[in-house]
């Protein structure tokens, strides 16, 4: 996705039109979820605006006070960036949960290309 972007980037600066790009990152309690958001800042750096949404959900396995990954990890990013935060809460913990368990992606489920309920 990236080399993607980049050369799409170039494209429209060099059209001249005056546009800006948002990269919505959804962040949960699982670690790849905020490593992903910050490599993509690594990455795509002030050539966009960020959006991050915590997806949260009830995670009865936490202890009480656990600092989830996105709050760990997050400091320089949110400094840099300035990113807009919001929270949405999760529809179906239960599917996040198995397709996390399970390793595969919503369009897997979608496409019934996997076997965890939907």
């Amino acid at each position: 996705m990236i080399p993607w972007f980049r050369d799409f980037y170039k494209v429209m600066q060099e059209s001249g039109l005056d546009l800006r790009w948002t990269a919505i990152g959804v962040v949960d309690a699982d670690i790849a979820s905020a490593r992903s958001v910050i490599e993509w800042g690594a990455e795509l750096q002030n050539t966009v605006d960020y959006v991050i949404v915590h997806n949260h959900f009830r995670m009865v396995w936490l202890r009480p006070g656990t600092i989830l990954s996105w709050s760990r990890m997050s400091r320089p990013f949110e400094r840099y960036f300035s990113p807009v935060e919001i929270r949405m809460d999760a529809r179906r913990p239960d599917l996040q949960r198995m397709m996390r368990t399970m390793n595969v992606t919503l369009g897997d489920v979608g496409d019934r290309r996997t076997n965890v309920p939907n």
